[in-house]
């Protein structure tokens, strides 16, 4: 007859302790890999947009509207941005770039183009106006702000420097 060796009271709390572990490892790599059951929705997008906090909130809202997407978005210049999109990483794109835009749907990677922002230009400065911008357009006075500033009579400054 062969005598079966039993475990001591240590060697026991020690087995339970490793497969309580082990069972609580495994049911915490499942939880961390788990499907959500949400659609994905990227977004490539212009940093200067990302930067200012709207895509937050938009994201919030969009979410808290339709709770079967997560937006996620990648936050680039236009050019990588549109590019991104190209490639197939980015269900949506957000940019500034009307001609590069409209050639992004001729092209055949878009299927729709809406405006959903647009800038306003505010110029500031002495009532002298030494750059002699007055009245005019914010294209014109931007170049004509440049000319002046070459010849140091005018000086530009901006959110980017």
């Amino acid at each position: 007859m062969t005598e079966k060796k039993k475990l001591s009271l240590n060697q026991r709390t020690t087995v339970i302790i490793g497969v309580i572990l082990a069972i609580a490892f495994v049911a915490g790599v499942w939880y961390m890999t788990r499907p959500t059951g949400k659609e994905q929705i990227i977004v490539s997008t212009t940093s200067s947009l990302y930067d200012t906090g709207f895509l937050d909130t938009l994201k919030k809202s969009f979410e808290a509207k339709y709770t079967q997407y997560n937006v996620s978005f990648i936050s680039q210049g236009t050019g990588l941005a549109i590019e991104t999109a190209k490639k197939g990483n980015a269900d949506l794109i957000l940019v500034h770039d009307a001609v590069a835009e409209k050639k992004f749907l001729t092209d055949g990677y878009g299927v729709n183009r809406k405006i959903v922002a647009y800038n306003f230009f505010i110029f500031v400065g002495p009532s002298a106006d030494p750059a002699g911008i007055n009245g005019l357009g914010p294209i014109d006075a931007m170049k004509k702000i440049a000319e002046e500033g070459a010849k140091g009579n005018a000086i530009w400054v901006s959110r980017g420097g």
